[in-house]
């Protein structure tokens, strides 16, 4: 009857070497009952996810335009992350004014942390940064990201567009 539980206990460990994870030996011996040793590393992790922000149609002669879109950060359990966003690809496109481009011309916006408008979305050049410690149950933070073009810019009719790269460090 011992033979069978030598023949068991072999293939998992070969399973559990095959899986590439290690173990180490607790000793042999003579019964119905074997233990192993197992353990695991998880490191912090975060995702993001960005709405996209669609300002709709923007009147040269009229007032400001503004949005928002949704931002979500999904981290490990207790991690805290600092969240920042570049200036964009558009032409001449600061942290202070963002530009959107369509071909030779430019239509400024700029992003915000708050609803008021009042401290523009960042990097770490600038020291805007989302900075949150969420040492909670690991949920999902959702934020919102404001957005404003101002208004009376004399600009060409067309499709104007940005990219923003975000970055997260945790």
């Amino acid at each position: 009857m011992s033979r069978p539980l030598k023949c068991r206990t072999l293939a998992i460990v070969a399973g559990l070497t095959l899986a590439g994870m290690s173990f180490a030996p607790i000793g042999y011996t003579a019964g119905r009952n074997a233990a192993f040793r197992l353990s695991a590393t998880v490191p912090p992790s975060c995702l993001i996810r960005f709405g996209n922000m669609e300002f709709g149609t923007y009147e040269p002669k009229g007032g400001d335009l503004r949005s928002w879109a949704d931002v979500m950060v999904d981290c490990s359990d207790g991690a805290r992350f600092l969240l920042g966003l570049n200036a964009g690809i558009g032409r001449g496109a600061s942290i202070l004014e963002r530009r959107m481009t369509n071909g030779a011309h430019t239509l400024a916006y700029n992003l915000y942390l708050d609803a008021m408008l009042t401290v523009p979305w960042g990097d770490s050049m600038s020291g805007r940064w989302v900075i949150w410690d969420d040492f909670g149950m690991g949920a999902p933070v959702h934020l919102l990201m404001y957005g404003l073009i101002p208004g009376g810019q004399n600009v060409s009719p067309g499709s104007y567009s940005d990219t923003i790269t975000a970055t997260i460090e945790f």
